[in-house]
């Protein structure tokens, strides 16, 4: 079931952005974690533009310990989870997926999470059902646009909305065209995403997206397919600053930064 919901929890003139981050391996799916090393640069950015960050983080990062979690620490960003494997060769059991990750989390954090986002944002039959029942309050995993042969959600509401007693907040994408609001897109489109979002509009609600292997190419690039180098490569020199730009400009049309747990107690 699927409950539609106004924007009425947004003040008249109000416009909120949460910056979210999906912390995993390499490019999603390279067994390595060479951006990592990279994550003091990230961090000095998060903290010159006053950005809550959310991270939506891999649960077996927080089992094998990595440093990279107490760096954004540092710098105020929250955490929810983004599977326990993300594994997007092997087939892997959603509920199993949700339960392992969310012990991982607990076991870091000493408190259960809130928030949840499926790789590449995949929704299955059962995923809202078992975040439910997981005790979840969000997933923020659809995309009210179209990938083939990863989703196609061009009905879905652009505004968060009630579905199985989850509150689901939807990626944002440019109004129209739905072309998601994500730092991929930025770096594939280059200027023409500029000219498109001043020719289209903004969402008062922006939920914006990128990955660490979005602005810091590394050696692993070259153990994906030669498509997929292609599609990363594009841009890969000026990703960051095409992201403190971006920053800037959400700034300059007067965005509120907000946290994602922010995001849902005003809904």
């Amino acid at each position: 079931m699927l409950e539609k919901r106004s924007n009425d929890f947004v003040a008249t003139g109000q416009k909120i952005a949460c910056i979210t981050l999906d912390l995993e391996q390499d490019y999603g799916r390279v067994d390595t974690y060479n951006t990592f090393d990279r994550i003091n640069e990230l961090c000095e950015i998060v903290k010159a533009h006053d950005i809550k960050l959310t991270a939506f983080i891999v649960g077996k990062i927080l089992d094998q310990r990595h440093g990279v979690v107490d760096a954004l620490s540092g710098v105020g960003t929250e955490f929810e989870l983004h599977s326990y494997s993300h594994d997007l060769v092997t087939p892997n059991d959603f509920s199993d997926e949700v339960q392992k990750s969310k012990k991982a989390y607990i076991d870091y954090f000493g408190v259960p999470p809130l928030g949840y986002r499926s790789p590449q944002c995949r929704v299955s039959p059962q995923h809202f059902e078992v975040l439910a029942r997981q005790g979840f309050v969000f997933d923020s995993s659809v995309v009210p646009s179209w990938r083939p042969g990863v989703y196609s959600n061009m009905s879905a509401p652009s505004l968060p909305y009630y579905t199985n007693g989850l509150i689901e907040i939807p990626f944002s994408v440019i109004p129209a065209i739905h072309l998601p609001l994500t730092m991929s897109y930025i770096k594939v489109f280059g200027k023409m995403y500029r000219f498109l979002l001043t020719a289209f509009g903004f969402p008062r609600v922006l939920i914006f997206n990128f990955h660490l292997h979005d602005i810091f190419s590394t050696a692993s690039l070259n153990q994906l397919p030669f498509a997929y180098q292609i599609f990363h490569r594009r841009n890969a020199k000026n990703a960051l600053e095409m992201l403190k730009r971006f920053f800037i400009l959400l700034k300059h049309k007067g965005y509120e930064f907000l946290h994602m747990k922010r995001l849902v107690e005003m809904i």
